[in-house]
């Protein structure tokens, strides 16, 4: 289970938060990872994940990451949008 905020839940898409934990070897670090990916969109509104709770089969439950690549492309359009406007 992951509890956030809606600053996160608003920008982010329940498949990408999932992925992002499935993707971390601890509950601590997935909270971590899913604050850092919001932050790098440029999340504006509060962004706490206050708890993963690990359930029974953490780190056992393998899958596909399905946002992985839509993940990258955001960051990419974000970055260059960043680039942008320090030239401006």
């Amino acid at each position: 289970m992951i509890f956030v905020t809606d600053g996160i839940s608003g920008l982010i898409s329940n498949q990408e938060i999932v992925d992002l934990a499935r993707s971390a070897h601890s509950p601590q670090r997935a909270a971590q990872t899913i604050v850092n990916f919001a932050e790098d969109l440029g999340a504006e509104d509060n962004c706490t994940c206050m708890v993963v709770v690990p359930l029974a089969g953490w780190g056992e439950v393998g899958g596909r990451d399905e946002t992985e690549a839509r993940r990258e492309y955001r960051k990419s359009k974000v970055s260059n949008l960043s680039s942008r406007m320090k030239r401006m």
